[in-house]
């Protein structure tokens, strides 16, 4: 009888081994799916919204007493499905192959790099117009994103990006494979200038 005991405890232990050996591997497939992303190809062709001249864009900044330097004469809105499948990508490519690193790979570099690939990402998809993403200088009075306030001498960036025509402010740094994002009027901080 115990000869039979021992045989079943050791087939319930390998049985068990087997089972977390199975989940362990399907875990590492499903990560490393989740983590792979180091192609511009893997971006969304965006959708666009509606379209919108420099000047607008600079009459509704004027609204907010922001100073704005659109580069482009004409810019388009992106959905929020565009929207999202970009962040998803982003947060693939960014938040498992970089870190900030004071002094070399900070909010700047962050904020400039979501800029720029969201708006190449217009190739995909012509609109004979540019994206509009732009990158902002905020005073960093509170906390936002993950990014904790400063004493309010500091000065912070972050993106702003017109979805289905609402202007959204979207920190870069994804905080926990995640990105924050809110509305221009919800956002806690001075935005003082942003270039488009």
């Amino acid at each position: 009888m115990t000869e039979k005991l021992a045989k079943m405890k050791l087939s319930s232990i390998f049985t068990g081994l087997v089972i977390i050996f199975t989940i362990s591997v399907l875990l590492l497939i499903a990560n490393k799916e989740y983590h792979q992303s180091d192609s511009f190809d893997d971006f969304p062709k965006p959708e666009y919204a509606s379209k919108i001249s420099s000047k607008q864009m600079a009459e509704n900044f004027d609204s907010y007493s922001i100073r704005t330097l659109p580069l482009d004469k004409t810019y388009v809105s992106i959905t929020k499905d565009t929207f999202d499948k970009f962040n998803d990508i982003y947060i693939k490519m960014v938040f498992f192959n970089t870190s900030y690193q004071l002094g070399s790979y900070e909010c700047n570099h962050f904020a400039l790099l979501y800029k720029s690939l969201l708006g190449a990402t217009v190739i995909k998809g012509n609109a004979n117009a540019a994206i509009a993403v732009g990158a902002a200088i905020v005073t960093n009075e509170k906390e936002f994103g993950g990014v904790p306030a400063s004493d309010g001498n500091s000065n912070h960036m972050v993106c702003l990006v017109c979805v289905d025509d609402k202007w959204l402010v979207v920190e870069p740094q994804p905080e926990k494979g995640y990105l924050t994002y809110c509305s221009i009027r919800e956002y806690p901080n001075p935005i003082l200038y942003t270039i488009f």
